[in-house]
């Protein structure tokens, strides 16, 4: 059974959500082959 929601605001926005989508949708940092949700994190932080 799935509890219902608290009422509290998701702490992703669509905003957030879609910066995250256009990061992973990138070219990967020079020397990785693919986005790493740790390299996803730095981006969004840094």
């Amino acid at each position: 059974m799935i509890s219902p929601r608290s009422g509290r605001p998701p702490k992703i926005t669509e905003h957030i959500e879609a910066k995250i989508t256009s990061i992973a949708c990138s070219d990967a940092p020079a020397g990785s082959s693919k986005w790493t949700l740790s390299l996803i994190n730095d981006k969004l932080v840094f």
